[in-house]
């Protein structure tokens, strides 16, 4: 029970710490991809978890230097003393306070070389909490993208909702009239029912997207969110950012890689630690206080009470010479470790260069892409009218004019999905850059 009553402590704390952490206003009637990225990184629990870790990173630094500091103590007590032998007994009780100084002298670079890994290890830890933010900012763009796309699939299967219910009316009233076939009308039954259908899974896929937008947000489930678009402001900013020219990693800019240099760095370091510790320690300490010392030697009567003021400086040399084999191990292992985060350092160069140029392949051809798509849907615009002239002409079928509805159903769900491909893609070649972040205000 007890732990019970712990646990739920600790949760109550951590929840109104972080409703006490002040983050950007967002509003759902008229969300924007700015105020999103903006409220979305504050509350990701990704990057609190990564300030932890920086925080704890830079307290070891902090004790690995203070190694080689002064290190001061004070000693203090009292002590008593009864000695017994023939026939008589002695009687003592002695009190002393003792200051003790120590300083590390020399310890062939083991203290250096430890706080310059710890040093290192927090370089590498701010790198990963940048890192984590635009992995963060970047899952809240590709949300935003895919909340767009299924917004904009909804108003597409809405409007060929409209216009299958008014091929349905003409097909019904044409075959009353006498002008048209009973298969005209479970032609034109068939593709309202299909598009009632793609209805009721648009409004599906774009509540799940709303789902996550709250989520992400900090607000209920159940909240309405309508998504007011910023997205060409960003579009134009990061393609100004990007240019033409094709991009280039750079350890300099990219978090990952700055990160992964830091830790290799760190395991050189380390390695100088087990090197270190084959060498010499010399350490100078000393201590200095009053002992005063009241005894009693068996019947004589009376206390007799000694004052004395102690003072000690040593000078320590020592020099290990034999551990079984030990520290050559650890040198050994940590050698291992530095190759091993060369190799990690170099895959994931490859990784990210590859990730890199697929997104500015992607990116090059978006542009051409969107161009493409809406001319398509242009195109099926008018086909679908010419379809719907000729059909109530008595110049076409039913049949063209539904097929025409269902190319330019597709068409609108293309060109939805090249727009948010596009900026995908903007995003993603900046955060393989490493320069994905929030310096932006449309």
């Amino acid at each position: 029970m007890r732990f019970s009553n712990l646990l739920i402590g600790v949760t109550l704390l951590f929840s109104l710490a972080a409703q006490a952490r002040e983050c950007p206003d967002a509003q759902p009637a008229g969300l924007t991809l700015t105020a999103l990225l903006a409220r979305g990184v504050c509350l990701d629990p990704r990057l609190a978890q990564q300030g932890f870790e920086l925080a704890r990173t830079r307290g070891a630094v902090t004790e690995a230097a203070a190694a080689s500091a002064w290190q001061v103590s004070l000693q203090a007590g009292p002590s008593a003393t009864v000695q017994q032998g023939s026939g008589s007994e002695t009687y003592s009780a002695t009190g002393s306070a003792n200051l003790a100084v120590t300083r590390l002298m020399s310890d062939g670079g083991l203290t250096q070389s430890r706080t310059a890994q710890r040093e290192h290890e927090a370089v590498a830890a701010q790198a990963d909490q940048d890192a984590a933010r635009q992995d963060i900012l970047r899952d809240l763009a590709s949300a935003w993208s895919d909340a767009r796309e299924a917004q904009a699939v909804l108003l597409a299967a809405r409007s060929s909702l409209a216009v299958a219910r008014a091929s349905d009316e003409v097909a019904r009233g044409r075959f009353a009239a006498g002008s048209a076939t009973r298969v005209d009308v479970l032609s034109a039954a068939a593709s309202l029912a299909q598009a009632q259908r793609e209805v009721v899974t648009s409004e599906v896929g774009w509540r799940r997207r709303q789902v996550i937008l709250a989520e992400r947000l900090g607000w209920p489930p159940e909240t309405s969110v309508v998504l007011r678009g910023d997205e060409l402001a960003w579009l134009q900013n990061l393609a100004q950012k990007m240019g033409d020219a094709a991009p280039d990693l750079s350890s300099e800019h990219h978090p990952q890689l700055l990160a992964q240099g830091q830790r290799l760095q760190a395991r050189r370091a380390a390695l100088q630690v087990a090197q270190a510790e084959e060498g010499a320690t010399v350490i100078v300490s000393g201590t200095t206080g009053p002992n005063i010392t009241r005894s009693k030697a068996g019947l004589v009567p009376g206390y007799e009470t000694t004052h004395r003021w102690n003072s000690q400086v040593a000078l320590t040399w020592s020099m290990p010479l034999s551990d079984g084999g030990a520290r050559r191990s650890r040198v050994a292992q940590n050698q291992a470790q530095v190759d091993s985060a060369l190799a990690q350092q170099q895959t994931l160069l490859r990784n990210l260069r590859e990730a890199l140029w697929q997104q500015w392949t992607a990116w090059s051809g978006s542009a051409a892409e969107v161009s493409a798509a809406q001319a398509a849907l242009d195109a099926a615009v008018v086909a679908e009218s010419a379809q719907r002239g000729r059909y109530l002409a008595g110049a076409g079928t039913l049949a063209e004019w539904i097929s025409a509805q269902s190319d330019l159903s597709a068409r609108s769900r293309q060109a939805a999905s090249a727009e948010q491909t596009r900026l995908r893609a903007a995003v993603g070649t900046m955060h393989a850059l490493g320069r994905f972040n929030l310096d932006f205000e449309p």
